[in-house]
């Protein structure tokens, strides 16, 4: 008799209810049921598994020491504002330009600032600024139609710029970062042509409001880098295709768009945040992305090191879509995130066509310890006029979470939030059909385990309608604090000790779907269950094991944390 030959066992409509009662089932301890004919499972004494430790072991990086870009409303106080002029305008002598106050807003060679006899202005905030709305910035021509054809006579004017402060504002357009160089951009201006510009400290030009296409490589360990010397508020960025950033120091930040809203100077979401090309982050503490009040598309490869965030989106206003979604890849190092999204407001999610965070058709990947593929915080608050009726999505895992590093997390929703996350096979045109798979690696403590889906949200739902596969002491779903489990397709259970469902402090536990080991794992538990849960399993429990054809076929089927009431039908 082949003794290694694998038995299939199909248990239908097992429904376990556990209360604080101990009468039947399996006692106060661990135990495997086996099936004696009778429709009963006999207790038999199977390995021992007492609660683990499903806290959470995410710390987020210093943000202290990043350097973040400027954000403010576009300024409204202008001295000399050619674009609401009627004709051309002859400018004062002297001018007392305040913080985010505008000096000169220049318009078009048919409302022309005539600077007829010497002129001072002293800058705190911008001395002379234009807007071009929906197109592209070309900065040394646009510089050479401001001090020569939309003003005359520049040469009389005399800047006093303050620390902080900037000779050029461009607004709501685009550029290209190869044409922002400082050094370059007044050069088609005859010298006898230029303005006086005095002080230390200030900024040739800055743009708000706009577009920045990095169109060349950047590294960001050189001081020197035009994207270093770059000064963008409120502005979106866009890596382009074959471009890379790199750096190796700790606190660097690849891409960062703050309060930018979730579409580019043209209206259009395709141009807000996006990276199309190679980001390489090898420096502790460091953000691929950093976005705040803004949307990100990750069409690219993220790549970042130690304590540090693939995309980072936090969301707090009330008119703007917020989200994450990656088409790409994103590989992580020690003690690092994808994708982290947080909000206060979870009537915001109930606004979008698309959910908070996707990876749809990507890939999250790493062989570091303690890594996070997707991380969530939604609160219960509610903004603005807007009351969510509905049940928001806010994650959805269209593509793969493959995290072999120990003590990892493919998905953990936390938060007050009533919302619902799903691991679910996508089958629309677009990119291709996608099966979603979170996988994860072998845990060195089972008590300290590696979790696929993972809550302390007692408002929080989270569903696999995809395939979840874990190693070593992994468990496939996890709740605790009443969260809501739902089982709907495939859990595998690859290697020893790997859990399929486990529920603590009032969690709830719906199975629909399969759990099923591969291979011949030993000590394989469908589901763990702990004090004051609820558990139903409506379809299919599977469990496929190697055992010996003479005797019983040792099946654990399920276990119960303290003491319980099992009831089972077969």
């Amino acid at each position: 008799m082949n003794k290694t030959k694998k038995f299939l066992l199909m248990v239908f409509a097992l429904i376990a209810i556990v209360s604080c009662e101990s009468s039947g089932g399996s006692g106060s301890g661990s135990g495997s049921g086996i099936n004696n004919g009778s429709g009963t499972p006999i207790a038999k004494n199977g390995p021992s598994y007492s609660q683990p430790s499903t806290g959470a072991r995410f710390t987020l990086p210093n943000f202290s020491n990043l350097k973040l870009n400027k954000s403010y409303a576009t300024p409204t106080i202008v001295k000399e504002d050619m674009e609401q002029a009627n004709s051309n305008v002859i400018a004062l002598t002297h001018y007392n330009v305040g913080e985010n106050e505008i000096g000169f807003n220049l318009f078009n060679e048919y409302k022309v600032l005539n600077i007829i006899s010497p002129t001072t202005m002293d800058v705190k905030g911008f001395a002379i600024s234009i807007g071009r709305g929906a197109s592209l910035f070309e900065p040394k021509e646009l510089v050479a139609n401001m001090l020569t054809r939309y003003m005359t006579n520049s040469n009389n004017l005399t800047l006093n710029m303050h620390p902080g402060s900037s000779v050029f504002l461009f607004k709501n357009g685009g550029v290209n970062l190869s044409e922002t160089d400082p050094n370059t951009m007044m050069s088609l201006v005859p010298i006898n042509q230029r303005p006086t510009i005095n002080g230390t400290g200030y900024n040739l030009a800055e743009f708000h409001n706009s577009v920045i296409h990095i169109d060349k490589d950047v590294n960001l360990d050189n001081p020197n880098d035009l994207y270093n010397k770059l000064v963008a508020s409120n502005s979106s960025v866009e890596l382009n295709e074959k471009m890379t950033i790199t750096g190796t120091q700790p606190n660097q930040i690849a891409m960062q768009s703050i309060d930018t809203g979730s579409r580019g100077f043209n209206g259009n979401m395709s141009d807000a945040n996006i990276n199309d090309g190679t980001i390489k982050l090898t420096g502790d503490n460091s953000f691929g992305a950093y976005v705040k009040n803004g949307f990100f598309n990750n069409r690219g490869e993220i790549s970042v090191g130690k304590n540090s965030i693939g995309i980072y989106d936090y969301f707090n206003v009330s008119d703007e879509r917020p989200g994450i979604i990656n088409h790409g890849k994103i590989i992580l190092g020690e003690n690092s995130t994808g994708m982290y999204f947080e909000t206060p407001y979870i009537n915001l999610l109930d606004k979008m066509t698309e959910h908070g965070i996707e990876n749809h058709g990507g890939i999250i990947k790493s062989d570091e310890n303690n890594a996070i593929g997707i991380f969530e915080k939604v609160g219960n608050q509610n903004i603005g006029n807007y009351i969510s009726s509905d049940v928001p999505t806010t994650i959805s895992n269209m593509g793969k979470i493959e995290l072999n590093g120990d003590k990892s997390i493919g998905i953990y929703a936390t938060g007050t939030g009533k919302y619902k996350v799903y691991n679910t096979d996508f089958f629309i045109i677009f990119p291709t059909n996608v099966k979603s798979i979170i996988k994860m690696g072998d845990s060195s403590d089972k008590y300290n385990p590696s979790m696929g889906m993972y809550s302390d949200n007692p408002n929080a739902t989270l569903i696999n309608d995809g395939t979840i596969e874990i190693g070593k002491n992994s468990i496939a779903m996890a709740g605790t604090n009443g969260t809501t489990l739902i089982n709907n397709k495939t859990i595998n259970i690859t290697k020893d000790g790997g859990v399929g469902m486990y529920l603590k402090d009032g969690s709830i536990g719906l199975n629909k779907g399969i759990i099923t080991t591969v291979g011949t794992p030993n000590d394989a538990v469908g589901v763990v269950v702990g004090k004051m849960q609820n558990l139903q399993t409506k379809e299919q429990f599977i469990s496929t094991l190697t055992a010996v054809l003479e005797s019983l076929l040792p099946v654990v089927l399920l276990k119960t944390m303290e003491t319980s009431k099992l009831a089972v039908e077969l």
